[in-house]
C-alpha cells in the first residue's frame, strides 16, 4: 500500500509548496479579480441609477434607460468573464489559460482603435500589459506543449495530477 504523503484531507489535492506558484500566474490572476470587481460595483451602479439613486445626466444625457440596463448586462457579463479567468488562473487550470489568452487577445484590436481616437497614459499602459499578458500565456503554454485535451490537470507540468 502506497503512503499518502503530502496529500491535503479535505480535497484529496497535492499540497504544494509556495515556490510551486508561479508568481506572474497569479499577478495576472489577481488582476483579473481586481477588474471583476470593479465592473460588479459598476454594474450595481448602474443599477442604482435606473432606480433612480445616483444621477448620472451630468456625464451624459445619451444614458436612456435602456442603455442603462444593456450597459448594467454588459458589466456583470463581463465581471463574470474576469472571474472565470481569475478562478481558474489561481487554480492553475490550463482551460484558463486557453480562455485568457483569447479573451485578452480579443480585445486589443478595440484598444488599439482607442489609443488612435485618443491617446492617453492609461490606454497605451492597458495595451502594453494586455500584450504582455498575451505574449506570457502564449509562452507558457507553448512551453508545456499547448494541449488543452488534460483540462483537470494543473497548468504547471512539473506538478502533480489533481485528483477529487
Amino acid at each position: 500500500m502506497t503512503a499518502r504523503k503530502n496529500i491535503s484531507p479535505i480535497f484529496r489535492q497535492p499540497i504544494r509548496s509556495p515556490h510551486d506558484r508561479d508568481g506572474i500566474i497569479i499577478a495576472i490572476a489577481l488582476f483579473k479579480l481586481l477588474k471583476a470587481a470593479a465592473l460588479i460595483a459598476a454594474g450595481i451602479g448602474l443599477i442604482e441609477a435606473l432606480k433612480g439613486r445616483v444621477d448620472l445626466t451630468r456625464f451624459t444625457a445619451a444614458l436612456t434607460p435602456s442603455r442603462i440596463r444593456f450597459a448594467s448586462i454588459a458589466s456583470f457579463a463581463y465581471a463574470a468573464l474576469f472571474l472565470t479567468e481569475g478562478v481558474g488562473l489561481l487554480m492553475r487550470k490550463r482551460w484558463a489559460e486557453w480562455l485568457t489568452i483569447v479573451a485578452t487577445a480579443s480585445l486589443i484590436p478595440f484598444e488599439i482603435y482607442e489609443i488612435v481616437k485618443e491617446q492617453t497614459a492609461f490606454r497605451i499602459a492597458t495595451l502594453i500589459a494586455n500584450i504582455a499578458v498575451v505574449v506570457y500565456l502564449i509562452w507558457r503554454v507553448r512551453r508545456r506543449g499547448g494541449g488543452v485535451s488534460e483540462s483537470n490537470q494543473p497548468a504547471d507540468a512539473s506538478a502533480p495530477a489533481q485528483r477529487f
